[in-house]
């Protein structure tokens, strides 16, 4: 009887998780950033190359990042007035565009966002 007490009481306290800590379990999981570096991963999304590689840059962020506090770790940067953070998810096409700016004396991060953007 004290086993079905003891495996009761496991099943209840897993399944109380979320309610006991207040945090989804998997919220603990995701990096926190700003609301404006999680609003910076949203918009960057526009730029991906087809609808579908949109809504799988926005799920990506959805189930990566939660907006917290700032996160210094978080690769930031800004050209021509977009501001992208992280890494950016280049196709074939704009990692050739990236190769080919660097090699014009352009610095590697700007390429990458330039190429990103408007390519």
């Amino acid at each position: 009887m004290k086993w079905i007490i003891v495996a009761a009481a496991l099943l209840a306290a897993t399944a109380a998780g979320p309610v006991i800590t207040g945090v989804p379990p998997q919220a603990a999981d995701k990096i926190k950033v700003s609301r404006e570096q999680y609003q910076a991963l949203l918009d960057q999304c526009r730029y991906s190359d087809s609808p579908q590689a949109r809504t799988d840059c926005q799920a990506r962020v959805k189930n990566n990042y939660q907006i917290g506090e700032e996160n210094h770790a978080l690769d930031c940067r800004e050209y021509a007035s977009i501001r992208v953070c992280g890494t950016l998810e280049l196709s074939r096409e704009e990692r050739a565009c990236v190769q080919r700016e660097v090699n014009e004396g352009t610095s590697y991060r700007r390429a990458e966002v330039q190429c990103y953007v408007f390519s």
